[in-house]
């Protein structure tokens, strides 16, 4: 995706323009917002819901990218120039990690029009939009769903299920490390804080021939589809949107990670102030 950069004039004009859009009608058509997003079904589904209407009410275009994560965040920030993106996506572990780092900057609330937000989805530095579920999940024609796994523990027993497993790469993205612990007997209300030792030692037990870790989110649905692993775990949305598609694979929602999603500002764009003033989920 190409970079549009704005002189800072220019950057302060739009954020006025497109924070003012829910008082006054405004016109911007050399403005665009750059957006890293996922990619896939839920580019979509922001566009539609968020960027469409933004843009009509302001001129400011938006533009999707996909591929964003905390690398991506922290890349943008040690440019020393301008950031391509001026709103990233992040999950809640990243969001956390991005504050802790000084990566993103605060919302400031002073200016942009919250009130439409429920208190619960309002961060600091962002603000939560989504929830996913990141689940265990099998292709149904080799693995019917009443001989499924039912929990972690039984995902991890290569015996029962011989083959490989799909896991993502980023192990606080997907939640790994808290599966591995339920995989180890830790009880859910003991997960926190994190015996992380613990959690590696179970990946550990579980062996690296049989994890192949994936970095896109569609990975483990093609590894499943393909054959090329037994068990994966994965976005839920994912399982749904490849069942529309005619794949034929089944998941359990029964202990199951909820990842949230924020919108954070990159620290180097932050003059830019511009959130989506319409609807948010």
């Amino acid at each position: 995706m190409t970079a549009i950069h704005l002189p800072r004039r220019n950057l302060l004009a739009a954020a006025a323009l497109g924070l003012a859009a829910s008082r006054r009608p405004a016109r911007a058509d050399t403005v665009t917002l750059n957006v890293a997003g996922y990619g896939g079904a839920l580019n979509d589904v922001l566009m539609k819901d968020f960027a469409d209407p933004f843009a009509a009410k302001t001129g400011i275009k938006v533009n999707f990218g996909s591929g964003a994560s905390l690398a991506l965040a922290k890349l943008q920030t040690m440019t020393g120039g301008a950031a391509q993106w001026d709103i990233i996506n992040l999950t809640g572990a990243e969001y956390v990690a991005a504050v802790r780092d000084k990566l993103i900057v605060p919302y400031d609330y002073g200016i942009i029009d919250a009130s439409h937000v429920p208190p619960e989805y309002k961060e600091e530095y962002g603000i939560k939009f989504a929830l996913f579920l990141f689940v265990m999940c099998w292709d149904q024609k080799k693995i019917p769903d009443d001989k499924a796994p039912k929990t972690w523990a039984d995902f991890w027993d290569t015996r029962r299920y011989p083959g490989k497993r799909s896991m993502d790469a980023n192990i606080s993205d997907g939640s790994t490390l808290e599966l591995a612990l339920l995989a180890d007997g830790v009880p859910l209300d003991k997960l926190f804080p994190l015996d992380v030792e613990r959690a590696l030692r179970s990946l550990d037990r579980l062996g690296r021939d049989n994890i192949i870790w994936y970095t896109a989110n569609q990975e483990p649905i093609q590894q499943l589809t393909s054959g090329a692993v037994t068990l994966a775990a994965a976005f839920h949305g994912r399982v749904l949107l490849a069942n529309r598609a005619g794949a034929t694979l089944g998941f359990t929602p029964d202990y199951s990670a909820v990842v949230t999603a924020h919108p954070p500002l990159p620290r180097l764009t932050a003059e830019l102030g511009l959130a989506f003033p319409q609807g948010h989920c």
